[in-house]
């Protein structure tokens, strides 16, 4: 399945001065939001078609939930969303490994879209939980991998801050829409949500 999004937005500049403008993107928007974006990083290439960039997205979400159960929750999210979201995951299979470090895992979204993913690292002292998406239906001819890491920090109030970074590798010269990350962002936020709620309604088992 290919997914496309198309946004059009009028301008005082020319298109000339948009086009180099955003032909400086990598450059440019870290210092425009520095709240959306951590880094843009050519890792390949000198930023012209072929090159390899990697864009680093964060953010934070604090919970009454302490770091501990939020690390238990998480490291069982493949069993927990479904369950949570039906309407955004069909299934979610451990389809190599144990669900542990190298394990290869598949899900099936609500509309029929697929993607797999390795779990890189899980740090139970400090309740950290790594994993890359190799293969995607929205990544076509966009993204190559992307690759999140999820920490689990306690907070002054007895809770726990989540915080998940983004790092997105795309391919050649085509760059992520701030929509685009904007509903990524807003996804795993509600996500995050309906995990957390199922925890407290459940704590014999966190």
């Amino acid at each position: 399945m290919e997914v496309s999004m198309e946004i059009e937005v009028a301008s005082s500049l020319s298109s000339e001065k948009l086009f180099k403008l955003y032909n400086n993107y990598d450059t440019i928007a870290p210092k425009v939001d520095p709240q959306s974006f951590k880094s843009i990083t050519i890792i390949q290439g000198d930023g012209g078609v072929g090159s390899i960039i990697s864009t680093v997205y964060g953010d934070e979400v604090a919970s009454s939930l302490s770091s501990e159960k939020l690390f238990k929750l998480y490291n069982n999210y493949h069993t927990i969303a479904p369950k949570v979201d039906p309407q955004s995951f069909k299934s979610i299979t451990v389809i190599q490994g144990d669900g542990g470090v190298g394990s290869i895992i598949s899900t099936v979204y609500g509309d029929g879209s697929t993607s797999k993913h390795t779990v890189d690292a899980i740090d139970t002292s400090n309740h950290l939980i790594s994993y890359t998406y190799f293969e995607a239906d929205v990544f076509k001819g966009i993204i190559e991998k992307t690759t999140h890491h999820i920490k689990f920090s306690p907070s002054p109030n007895g809770g726990a801050i989540y915080k998940r970074t983004i790092i997105f590798k795309c391919i050649g010269d085509a760059k992520l829409s701030d929509e685009a990350m904007n509903i990524s962002k807003e996804t795993i936020k509600s996500i995050f949500k309906r995990m957390e709620s199922y925890a407290i309604a459940h704590p014999e088992d966190f």
